[in-house]
């Protein structure tokens, strides 16, 4: 633990942590404790993202004990962290099954399982994991006298699910709800000796829930796409996502004001890539997601100028600059998948192989995703298919 926690980079004391806990392992073999830390270590040291080579060497140690300790919380937490993205997942179901039932009144419990299943596309696995946990949540603030909870990551799971499943009405209520909290922290916020904003992770939440929203359900013309960013000073990341969907519903809807919006986003990069410099360390992830979203909104105006060749080039340099990323656990790290876009742009342009192709690789990263799956699908049928309605797309999703 002084390892840990003690003085050097904190690269240097991971790799050091990770180094004193496998002599830990091999002195203590039969310790499932010692197992698990040291597991939870290796997955510790990766610094650049999902390295699969690094999961999967937790994964075999966590491996060798989990057919004797089945119901051991960490060992099937930690296999469900080595295994939750789109290849490996299916390793990890067997965890998720059972982690829900080790713990019935831990709400991180209940979510965790949803790390296998989103990765798999099970949505209704997805939304009756974090129905759960945000019962359980909501309970243990009962308890202390807090209202229930809107915002938060098990919400922010729930309300992506949701629109995966047509739900969107239950997916706009969570939102609204998360506005409302964030409203009220705002409020609150700028009271006489009171913090100077509201709690970030809540404005995260509802910019994430607004931008899937919008995204999901394909109504560029709701409401939400007319919303402004609350009244927070120092969240330029957060602001930078709203801006992307703002200026996307705008280029969609024909909007006049479009490039203002566009205008805004660039601005709000601008001052993003200024800000993630200066922190310890700086988020590269986040600065090459920056570009991919200013390149996405390039490449629709570029269709809107009547210049899709054009955007189709961008797009395809796009799609290799996002699938360079780091591999993220849960909902899109690129709200707008570029291989998504790129296949809508194809399909209007009548290039089913190609669509079908974009689609394909889009559904490859995000299996079961609603939108893409409706791309896949017109992609196959004649030269003049288009996606889905909205509303069509709802109904299908309902059966």
């Amino acid at each position: 633990m002084e390892i840990l926690y003690g003085g050097g980079a904190k690269a240097d004391r991971d790799q050091e942590y990770e180094t004193a806990m496998e002599g830990i392992h091999a002195k203590y073999p039969n310790d499932v404790d010692a197992a698990c830390f040291y597991a939870l270590s290796i997955l510790g040291s990766a610094q650049h993202g999902r390295d699969f080579a690094i999961y999967m060497r937790a994964a075999a140690v966590l491996e060798e004990v989990f057919p004797s300790h089945r119901t051991h919380p960490g060992v099937v937490h930690y296999l469900i962290h080595s295994y939750d993205d789109a290849i490996h997942a299916p390793l990890g179901l067997r965890a998720a099954r059972i982690y829900s039932q080790i713990a019935p009144d831990a709400g991180h419990a209940q979510h965790m399982t949803s790390h296998i299943f989103l990765a798999l596309g099970l949505w209704d696995e997805v939304i009756k994991a974090n129905e759960t946990a945000m019962v359980v949540v909501n309970q243990h603030r009962a308890a202390l006298g807090k209202a229930p909870w809107s915002c938060g990551h098990y919400d922010e799971w729930l309300h992506y699910a949701y629109l995966q499943r047509g739900r969107t009405e239950d997916a706009r209520a969570i939102m609204i709800g998360c506005r409302e909290e964030v409203a009220h922290e705002v409020v609150e916020s700028k009271k006489p000796g009171a913090a100077t904003n509201a709690d970030k992770s809540m404005a995260d939440s509802f910019t994430q829930m607004r931008t899937n929203f919008l995204i999901n359900s394909q109504l560029w013309g709701d409401a939400a796409a007319a919303w402004e960013f609350p009244d927070l000073a120092d969240h330029i990341d957060s602001r930078l996502t709203f801006d992307f969907a703002t200026a996307l519903s705008k280029i969609k809807q024909h909007d006049a004001h479009a490039l203002q919006a566009v205008a805004r986003f660039e601005e709000t990069r601008r001052q993003f890539v200024i800000w993630n410099a200066k922190q310890e360390p700086p988020d590269e992830s986040a600065d090459k997601r920056a570009e991919i979203l200013s390149g996405e909104l390039k490449a629709l105006l570029e269709v809107s100028g009547g210049h899709p060749a054009i955007a189709i080039e961008r797009l395809k340099k796009l799609s290799l600059q996002e699938h360079a990323l780091p591999v993220e656990f849960g909902p899109p790290f690129v709200n707008k998948p570029v291989d998504e876009l790129l296949g809508e742009i194809l399909l209007e342009q009548h290039d089913m192989g190609g669509a079908h192709r974009a689609f394909a690789a889009a559904l490859a990263g995000a299996p079961g995703r609603m939108v893409a799956a409706a791309g896949l699908e017109a992609s196959r049928g004649s030269a003049t298919a288009a996606l889905p309605e909205a509303p069509a797309r709802e109904k299908a999703a309902h059966h």
